[in-house]
């Protein structure tokens, strides 16, 4: 009885492991990197073997910057005297022509300003008036001459205070003339110097405004640009012309293409790095705002050098693998750390390719299958 029980658990052994045979999971070997696939397996899988093939990869500078716009299509408007905020009727976001009343202040020394103005200009008749009588009794002798430069200082005084006044005046949008008929005015309009779109308000009303505080920002998109910093190290590498591959990093993962416009003449001491300006094609500009942060790639030249198709080279945990095919007859395949480069065309630079032999063959297509179980 025991020998035959013996002989069913035998008979069941040698059953399972026919089964076990049949089973299409690739067998791995004693050598955890070592990899053998049946040729059944090979072909219903579509695996393909390719070897290194010289593949032609760009050079790049690797940067950071921002969109910005020139200098002149940005104002930052302030006050030119202190006031309090009487209207102010814009959202950031709205578009503003140049001349547009902005904000309106009010205060009393808009008054006290004018007046002395006026009171200025009704001195002078008399300065003048006396300026030219000591001029001619200078002239009789019945004057000092001390007294004449007395009423030709006072008058000459009063002349560059009434220029000042006007100057003042013109920068409030005060107009003299309307001054000059009695219309004086406790407000002054602050307007906009240039045409586009409010980028920050940093009042409301009834807040105080001194001279040195921005009231608000207007930008005008027109002529947006890229401005990148690039370290010394690369400059030498730098051309006008060059093209600028960027991105956005914080709203989309897809790719713009620029030029470079301007390379900078100067080193910063404290980051070693000089500006260049990238100039950005007028139909893709308006998906951009100013003070966006880019990353961006300019392309100085090209190499050639041996690479693999992307499919054959599988990330695992930040090191990089391709499964070389061993010298022997099937399909057996093992697992290789590989030094990874650049990516271009669906290839991949292999750094250490010099290490393989030039009859080196490798799973083209279906190794992250493989590598990654």
């Amino acid at each position: 009885m025991n020998r035959y029980i013996s002989f069913l658990i035998l008979l069941t052994l040698v059953f399972t492991a026919c089964k076990n045979s049949e089973n299409p999971t690739p067998e791995t070997e004693a050598d955890t990197n070592l990899i053998t696939l049946t040729k059944a397996q090979f072909q219903s899988n579509a695996f393909e073997i390719g070897r290194f093939s010289q593949q032609s990869f760009t050079t790049y500078i690797r940067t950071q910057g921002v969109i910005d716009v020139p200098p002149q299509n940005k104002a930052e408007i302030h006050a030119m005297m202190g006031g309090f905020v009487k209207n102010i009727s814009l959202l950031v976001g709205d578009k503003v022509e140049k001349g547009q009343v902005l904000v309106t202040l009010e205060n009393p020394e808009f008054i006290s300003l004018q007046q002395e103005y006026l009171e200025t200009r009704e001195q002078l008749e008399y300065l003048r008036s006396e300026q030219e009588r000591q001029t001619i009794l200078l002239e009789e002798n019945i004057t000092s001459q001390k007294n004449f430069l007395k009423a030709d200082s006072n008058y000459k005084t009063a002349v560059a205070r009434l220029e000042s006044l006007k100057k003042r005046l013109l920068l409030l949008h005060l107009n003299p003339e309307k001054i000059q008929s009695g219309s004086l005015s406790s407000q002054v309009q602050l307007r906009s110097p240039i045409s586009g779109f409010v980028s920050s308000i940093s009042v409301n009303s009834g807040t105080y405004v001194s001279e040195i505080e921005p009231v608000m920002e207007v930008v005008n998109n027109d002529h947006m640009h890229l401005e990148m910093q690039v370290f010394e190290r690369d400059i030498p590498q730098l051309k006008k012309e060059q093209t600028i591959v960027f991105k956005i990093p914080e709203t989309t993962t897809d790719l713009f293409i620029g030029t470079v416009h301007l390379i900078g003449t100067t080193v910063d001491n404290q980051t070693r790095t000089t500006q260049v300006h990238g100039h950005i094609p007028d139909s893709i500009a308006s998906r951009f705002a100013v003070g966006m942060f880019v990353e961006a790639l300019i392309e100085t030249g090209s190499t050639t050098t041996l690479a693999l198709p992307k499919d054959a080279v599988v990330e695992v945990e930040g090191s990089f693998f391709v499964l070389l095919k061993e010298d022997t007859e099937g399909f057996q395949f093992k697992k290789v750390l590989v030094q990874s480069g650049k990516e271009h065309n669906g290839f991949i630079e292999i750094k250490n390719a010099d290490t393989f032999p030039a009859s080196a063959q490798f799973l083209v297509k279906g190794a992250y299958n493989l590598i990654g179980e």
